[in-house]
């Protein structure tokens, strides 16, 4: 369970969702777990399950297969929505909430939009109390799919604020466990196990001059005089992820921590943005 919906919310198509993109879970989950195809079954084959258990075995590898692509999950999961209906608003509202993030993250925009608009306001009503932020964040997204900029910008701001203010009253002394290395060491072990030694220099490169807005993909290629393609074809391959989703992903992580961290003086989001280079 925590492989799959965890997993689909650290994908790299959803870097935006920054609530669940922090240092200790974005950068080792998705190592542990294999990423968006590495989320296998535990159970011992032959060893029967539980109809309650199958049944919720069955739906989450439905969402792992709408995650990765797969249009033949769309049926069953509307199957599941349609069953879902009798067990109440919340439940319900959660379980399209689900199919969303997973349709978004295997690049299903319509099945997305088709989910999302079937969430009404009885079920938001009785749905999204106390911080729902996958619904939140859905909406922004969506607003985004549609064009709706300064909709979708309101929407993600509503759903940073709320997400910030949850993790600053609900979480306990949250530090980057390396908060006191310099930026330049702050490599995660994961990223640079995995390239090869020149491409482990352009990752080093990045890493000291994150914090540069004008900071580019060509920029890192040259510097190891390599092409962007052969650049990004190199990122790609071996963690999964392009330069600049790497870039991306590692200054939300950045900002995240230092709206976290108490020990600085307090500042607004716009403010730490430009810090990570964020304009």
């Amino acid at each position: 369970e925590f492989a799959v919906q965890a997993g689909i919310r650290c994908s790299n198509r959803l870097l935006e969702h920054a609530f669940w993109q922090s240092a200790e879970m974005g950068a080792t989950l998705l190592a542990n777990h294999g990423g968006r195809n590495g989320w296998t079954p535990t159970v011992s084959q032959g060893v029967p399950m539980p109809a309650l258990i199958q049944r919720r075995a069955e739906y989450l590898s439905l969402l792992r297969r709408m995650a990765d692509g797969d249009r033949a999950a769309i049926d069953p999961l509307m199957a599941t929505l349609n069953h879902s209906r009798k067990l109440g608003s919340r439940l319900l509202m959660q379980t399209k909430v689900e199919v969303v993030l997973a349709a978004l993250s295997g690049e299903q925009y319509d099945v997305a939009g088709r989910v999302f608009d079937q969430i009404c306001n009885r079920e938001t009503t009785y749905g999204a109390r106390r911080w729902n932020f996958d619904f939140l964040y859905c909406r922004a997204k969506m607003a985004a799919q549609r064009g709706d900029a300064a909709g979708a910008l309101k929407f993600y701001t509503t759903y940073m604020q709320d997400a910030l203010r949850c993790l600053r009253t609900e979480t306990v002394n949250v530090r980057r466990a390396s908060a006191a290395v310099p930026v330049a060491s702050r490599a995660s072990d994961d990223v640079s196990a995995r390239l090869s030694a020149k491409y482990r220099r352009a990752y080093r490169y990045i890493i000291e001059n994150i914090e540069r807005s004008d900071l580019t993909t060509r920029e890192v290629a040259a510097h190891i005089n390599v092409t962007e393609r052969a650049l990004q074809l190199a990122f790609k391959s071996a963690v999964g992820m392009s330069p600049s989703s790497v870039i991306r992903r590692m200054r939300l992580e950045g900002i995240r921590s230092d709206l976290l961290d108490s020990e600085r003086n307090p500042s607004n989001i716009i403010d730490t943005a430009s810090r990570w280079g964020i304009r």
